[in-house]
């Protein structure tokens, strides 16, 4: 369901039941050397929630355990762990702890307009990016602890300087849809091939299970399923405007045998062999 601003009031709630683990310029000027004026940790509680209509900074907020909901393009976003939300100034931006689960742990990190050496250019809007959750939060709790225990100037210099390069990647990421939008560009210029799904997974450069999660994410199918609508799809336009043989058109998206691939037409199509679509559609 899509959510408009007026239906969103400006909140700011950390809830009574959130933990926050927080460093600020004042008390560690070496983040502000680096661009960032507050980061830290919330182990947050079921009424942990933000609405920022005209917020003044950047903020990176990396999910690293539970689930929460992040407003993107209008419509409540799933984040949970190794999802950013990254959102730049003056755009309304939204987050929550998701009420079925009742607990979200974020790492995040604010650079203000006024900062003196951003670690990255903000988006145009805000996004969801995939990164290792993990690292970032090391990288903000080893500022944290360093701080608060023997608050050693390389020490912190070195978190510092951790956080800003994390910061930076993080920001500078392709959004997540873009990525395995690219993905299946490159899939659909090589229909032919014999892809299997641990082929596709790893030239993604992921698991198998993670790769059914963004196909079903994205495209609300398996990734077989993605290209058997890829490799029948472009077999419908071949039919349309060629007068290739069933057989050679089978052959272009992966099919041995004229078989194989008028059986995979007919289940594609609900029921329609690839020489009666060609005559349904003129080209016969």
């Amino acid at each position: 369901m899509m959510t408009t601003v007026a239906e969103l009031s400006e909140i700011h709630q950390v809830g009574s039941n959130t933990v926050e683990r927080r460093i600020t310029r004042h008390s560690c000027p070496q983040i502000w050397e680096r661009g960032i004026s507050m980061a830290g940790i919330s182990e947050a509680g079921e009424d942990f929630r933000f609405v920022r209509s005209h917020p003044h900074f950047t903020q990176i907020l990396v999910a690293t355990a539970g689930v929460g909901q992040a407003l993107v393009d209008g419509a409540w976003v799933r984040l949970t762990k190794g999802w950013a939300y990254v959102t730049p100034p003056d755009h309304l931006h939204a987050y929550h702890t998701d009420p079925e689960t009742g607990f979200w742990e974020v790492a995040w990190i604010i650079i203000p307009k006024s900062s003196p050496a951003p670690p990255a250019r903000p988006p145009d809007k805000p996004r969801i990016i995939e990164t290792d959750g993990d690292v970032f939060r090391a990288a903000i709790f080893g500022l944290f602890s360093e701080n608060l225990g023997n608050a050693d100037p390389a020490m912190m210099e070195s978190w510092a300087d951790l956080a800003r390069a994390l910061t930076a990647r993080v920001a500078g990421a392709t959004p997540r849809d873009e990525v395995i939008d690219l993905f299946w560009k490159r899939v659909a210029g090589r229909l032919a091939h014999p892809w299997c799904l641990s082929e596709m997974a790893g030239t993604l450069g992921c698991s198998e299970e993670h790769l059914r999660r963004l196909c079903q994410r994205r495209y609300g199918c398996s990734p077989m399923r993605r290209l058997l609508c890829l490799r029948m799809q472009h077999a419908a336009s071949l039919l349309s405007v060629t007068q290739l043989t069933v057989a050679a058109i089978g052959e272009q998206v992966g099919y041995e045998n004229e078989f194989a691939f008028s059986n995979a037409f007919k289940r594609w199509s609900r029921g329609t062999a690839p020489s009666i679509y060609r005559k349904q559609i003129g080209n016969a």
